[in-house]
C-alpha cells in the first residue's frame, strides 16, 4: 500500500493518517467533475522525531505501558481478558 491505487477502476486510497473535503457547491458548479477546489486532502497527524535518546525510551516504556494499560481497562462493568499464544 505504498500508492493510492487499488482494485478497483477510477477508484484511489487515502494516504495514511489523511482525510478527504469535498466542497458540495464546488463538485456541483464543475457537472460533478473533481476540481482542484472541490476535493483537498489533508493530514490529521504529523509523526515528529522523538526528543530523548533510546535509553530513556527503555526507562520509560514500563510506565507507559502501565498507563496505556490502565486507560484502556476503564470500564463501568467487570473486565475480562483472554490471551492468545498462536
Amino acid at each position: 500500500d505504498h500508492t493510492d491505487r487499488t482494485t478497483f477502476a477510477g477508484v484511489r486510497q487515502l494516504p495514511a493518517g489523511s482525510f478527504m473535503v469535498l466542497n458540495l457547491r464546488d463538485w456541483q458548479s464543475s457537472a460533478g467533475k473533481a476540481g482542484a477546489q472541490a476535493l483537498r486532502i489533508e493530514r490529521w497527524y504529523e509523526v515528529k522525531p522523538a526528543s530523548y535518546s533510546s535509553r530513556e525510551a527503555v526507562d520509560m516504556l514500563p510506565e507507559l505501558m502501565a498507563s496505556a494499560v490502565s486507560l484502556r481497562l476503564r470500564a463501568d462493568v467487570p473486565v475480562g481478558s483472554c490471551l492468545s499464544g498462536g
